[in-house]
């Protein structure tokens, strides 16, 4: 899940969670808006996204934060080749 969409998006995808039975749930995204360059983790949309999660009642222990250290085109892409 895209960390940065709509409060009651990430509701739907808490609901989606529950509805499928999932293992996990992914909370995605790069650098919060806002604040320029990388600094942690903390500091990106994949964050927020995971613990809007949680306060849905998500269980922490099957929210995981995918955090991306650039933003715009190709995150996925880049942050796979910094691991």
């Amino acid at each position: 899940m895209e960390g940065w969409i709509q409060k009651y998006a990430i509701r739907g995808a808490a609901d989606e969670f529950y509805r499928g039975r999932y293992k996990e749930v992914y909370a995605t995204d790069g650098p919060e808006n806002g604040t320029g360059e990388y600094v942690n983790d903390y500091q990106t949309s994949a964050s927020i996204g995971a613990e809007i999660l949680k306060n849905l009642a998500v269980p922490e222990d099957h929210v995981q934060m995918a955090a991306s250290h650039v933003n715009g085109r190709d995150r996925t892409y880049e942050t796979h080749l910094e691991t």
